[in-house]
């Protein structure tokens, strides 16, 4: 018999794209009868939510009023019934062998571990991807560089155990950015395996418009600052410097610029779309680093 998995998925007003997500869990060949998937809807209007139905499929439905995709994935961590525990996203739509590659990935570590599966990022258009689609599918989603260097899986695509989430605990729910980052380094440092699985892959749409991927960059900049200060708070000297350099940073910015041009890929117009999102993306970076530095050496004043 197969091990009983639970899939955990937090949404907020996105039953569109989690319906092929489901239909895409629906086609796995990964027995379906030892799976269940804990859907977690964190605010949708009550009149938005629908009653969801696969043939073949376990799902629970679940609430949470606590703002946040990890409060939301705390909360069927709660409930989940699995010893294999398995996360992805609503807009995701996985290959049909993803279960079978990512638990066969998990199960070769008998102690325990984190696996990271591949994130293949897709546009709407290809013959005429914007600007935001050009930087993501060239920059988004590195999960085998997140996995070796950074020591975290993007919850995109992650498998683990809930034995080894017993032992280091649940997602940080202070943070509303890069919870899966800061849980990565804490079963990192717990001495647990992390292992890039790529054979595990989801499809995952790239952010069509330059608004939406500055307010990801933005959100996800903040995440990483403030989760930094959650386990090294800053002295005002670290701060004073932070803000520094990201000050300089933005004052260099043709130079950023013409180096992203260089290294981008493809024709030579796709490579100065590409330079021009990434330079954007920079500079929001750097500006939300400054932002949030000064705000901080205000609070410690």
């Amino acid at each position: 018999m197969s091990p009983k998995i639970s899939i955990i998925i937090p949404i907020l007003d996105d039953y569109d794209r989690l319906d092929a997500c489901l239909d895409a869990i629906c086609a796995q060949t990964y027995p379906l009868s030892e799976v269940e998937v804990l859907i977690v809807d964190n605010g949708t209007p009550a009149e938005r939510i629908p009653e969801l139905s696969k043939p073949g499929l376990e799902i629970v439905q679940l609430h949470e009023s606590k703002p946040g995709s990890y409060c939301a994935r705390n909360r069927a961590l709660q409930v989940a019934r699995g010893d294999l525990l398995v996360f992805t996203d609503s807009d995701c739509l996985p290959d049909p062998d993803w279960l079978e590659e990512g638990l066969e990935e998990l199960a070769r570590h008998k102690d325990g571990a984190l696996v990271g599966g591949a994130i293949d990022v897709f546009v709407q258009n290809p013959a005429h991807p914007t600007l935001a689609e050009q930087w993501e599918r060239q920059r988004a989603f590195p999960q085998e560089h997140y996995i070796r260097d950074l020591h975290f899986a993007a919850t995109a695509n992650a498998f683990t155990t809930r034995a080894v989430l017993d032992d280091v605990g649940p997602f940080q729910e202070k943070l509303k950015s890069g919870g899966d980052r800061e849980m990565g380094e804490r079963i990192y440092a717990a001495g647990y395996k992390l292992v890039f699985a790529p054979g595990a892959r989801i499809k995952h749409p790239a952010r069509h418009s330059l608004r939406e991927l500055l307010t990801k960059v933005e959100r996800t900049t903040r995440g990483d600052f403030r989760r930094v200060q959650l386990h090294d708070p800053r002295s005002r000297a670290k701060l004073f410097k932070e803000a520094g350099r990201a000050g300089r940073d933005l004052a260099t910015l043709v130079p950023y610029g013409l180096k992203s041009y260089i290294v981008g890929k493809g024709d030579n117009t796709t490579r100065a779309q590409f330079a021009l999102a990434d330079t954007l993306v920079h500079a929001t970076r750097r500006a939300t680093v400054l932002k949030e530095a000064v705000g901080t050496l205000r609070q410690n004043h």
